[in-house]
């Protein structure tokens, strides 16, 4: 039976050798733990690595359209509501971006009619309001004849 020694019972300075003595097992050492550090370190610089190149490509990436719409929105001067009304009926006419409904009149009219027919007869003035306003905005349309 292996004899064990407290290191509280030495009254030795602990050292690395004391502490592997106190770590033998029946006789024999158990692994070292140098390679496991090694290997563990590895990992995260791994880990590290691959997490900093796929933000850094995701940075560089071109931006979905729905970041390039909201970014054109705001420089066209339109509100968070005018925004939240494009991007309703891009969704509801199956549209791949908003971007398509603010690049001509006429489908944004289009879009905006087939949209309109889905709303209640309470919610109809009102989007048909912020959609004419949309539309002078976007394409200086005095007077909108849809609505």
């Amino acid at each position: 039976m292996p004899k064990l020694v407290l290191l509280a019972q030495k009254n030795e300075p602990l050292t690395w050798e004391l502490l592997q003595e106190q770590w033998r097992v029946s006789g024999s050492e158990l692994l070292p733990v140098w390679p496991f550090a090694v290997a563990a370190t590895a990992l995260v610089a791994l880990i590290g690595t691959i997490w900093l190149w796929r933000r850094l490509k995701q940075k560089t990436a071109q931006p979905a359209p729905l970041r390039v719409f909201r970014d054109l929105a705001e420089d066209l001067g339109l509100t968070l509501a005018d925004q939240v009304l494009l991007i309703r009926i891009a969704h509801e006419q199956a549209l791949p971006s908003p971007l398509t409904l603010i690049l001509s009149p006429t489908t944004f009219e289009h879009h905006f009619s087939r949209y309109a027919q889905t709303l209640s007869s309470i919610q109809r003035p009102k989007a048909t309001a912020r959609a004419q306003r949309i539309a002078r905005e976007l394409f200086g349309l005095a007077g909108v004849p849809w609505g």
